[in-house]
């Protein structure tokens, strides 16, 4: 026991704490190219070193473990937890439900970890800042050298995610669940030139992906870095110079995405972007209907179907002529909700959903204190968290990644050290 309050073991946590964070932020590779195994990834090893750390820390440093931040939070999250884990009563798939038990319980223990270990944010966000731009060289590889990607690519990445990379190239998409979208107010607390660089390639492939929601981040994380930023610039001829010829960067850097995206698929983001096309408005009609669907089926089971079992509680209508790549794509998009709210009403019940509401009455109480007091850290972390959330309003929350870096985000704004 006093080992492990040890400082070497306490520095030798933390380090491995940073590491999960690098490990998380970038695609899952296998360990061993030559023996591909779904435990021998680099995310199965962070969800094992995070497991590690939150069981340490609990035996250890339990009462100062749960104690520190908002108390109210953390019985609500506990509580929702409670009701999640106990909501496999009414699973009829049970394999459904571990695989979707497994990353909530990552997402609870990154919480408390990143209350605990989250007290140098300059760290964190250099290590936001270098994964993605490992991030951007994976995509860039993706766009502009196809080919070669999928040759070395499926000795490489994890195979499940790799599947659903190719599947969205069929579709004209790129796909990436890093959502580097959120590190856009981080870029400018370094005050690194290199960094406005690393925001205009961030900018090309949220607009090359064709995945409206990437678009949406990128508004989003923008326009609220922007008035952030706004009351510290425009103060001189200078300053208002270079916000015009940055504003024109911006512009042909989307530009060019347009024109590349024409050339590689022959769809932009602009053709993602007209409603009146079939293909466009058929995704937004299936949303709406997964929505109206889960409260149906919130009306005759008030404790929720289950953890990941929405999909064995709906009917399936597909046509079993598409080829694979589009049949993969199809069953991804109704075997889970697209939207946050619904995922926990369906799978949970009405008690979850209502719990789920008061943390996030929580976090934006906690939020509010956070942006009223002067410039820090958690300020720029406030709006990458509400970044990341615009995210599950259109899409699904269940890989491991959106899990990690939701609770962990907010673990990281419960730490009073700023």
């Amino acid at each position: 026991m006093k080992f492990l309050n040890s400082p070497f073991v306490k520095i030798l946590f933390y380090k491995t704490f940073l590491l999960t964070v690098i490990l998380f932020r970038i695609p899952s590779i296998y360990l061993i190219p030559t023996y591909q195994n779904t435990f021998l990834t680099s995310q199965s090893l962070a969800r094992i070193l995070i497991l590690i750390i939150f069981i340490c820390e609990v035996i250890t440093n339990k009462h100062r473990f749960f104690s520190i931040g908002n108390k109210n939070a953390k019985r609500l999250i506990l509580t929702l937890f409670i009701i999640q884990s106990i909501s496999i009563i009414k699973a009829v798939n049970i394999e459904s439900f571990w695989l979707s038990y497994k990353d909530i319980i990552l997402g609870y223990m990154s919480f408390f970890i990143f209350i605990q270990y989250g007290f140098n944010k300059k760290i964190l966000i250099k290590i936001m800042i270098l994964t993605a731009v490992v991030n951007l060289l994976y995509q860039y590889i993706l766009v502009f050298n196809t080919n070669s990607f999928l040759v070395w690519g499926q000795h490489i990445f994890y195979v499940k995610n790799l599947d659903i990379v190719l599947a969205n190239i069929y579709r004209q998409r790129i796909y990436m669940n890093a959502y580097d979208e959120i590190i856009i107010p981080l870029l400018w607390y370094l005050n690194s030139s290199k960094n406005f660089f690393i925001y205009l390639f961030i900018t090309f492939f949220s607009f090359i992906s064709n995945f409206r929601s990437r678009i949406l981040m990128w508004l989003i994380a923008s326009f609220a870095t922007l008035i952030y930023y706004s009351k510290h610039i425009l103060q001189s001829l200078q300053e208002k110079l270079i916000i015009f010829l940055s504003a024109l960067l911006i512009i042909v850097s989307i530009s060019m995405a347009h024109f590349v995206a024409h050339f590689q698929f022959d769809i932009t983001f602009y053709d993602r972007l007209i409603i009146n096309e079939k293909a466009n408005i058929e995704p937004l009609n299936t949303r709406v209907k997964q929505i109206l669907g889960s409260i149906e089926i919130a009306k005759t089971n008030i404790f929720g179907v289950g953890l990941g079992n929405y999909y064995d509680n709906i009917k399936k209508e597909y046509n079993p002529i598409i080829s694979s790549d589009s049949k993969l794509v199809y069953v991804g998009a109704i075997e889970y909700i697209h939207n946050i709210f619904a995922n926990f009403l369906v799978e949970s019940g009405w008690l979850a959903f209502i719990i789920f509401i008061l943390i996030l009455r929580e976090f934006v109480a906690n939020d509010i204190k956070i942006l009223k007091k002067g410039r820090s850290e958690n300020q720029l972390f406030v709006i990458s968290f509400w970044t990341l959330f615009s995210y599950g309003l259109f899409n699904p929350i269940v890989p491991g990644t959106y899990q990690f870096l939701f609770w962990g985000i907010r673990g990281l704004l419960v730490n009073k050290k700023k």
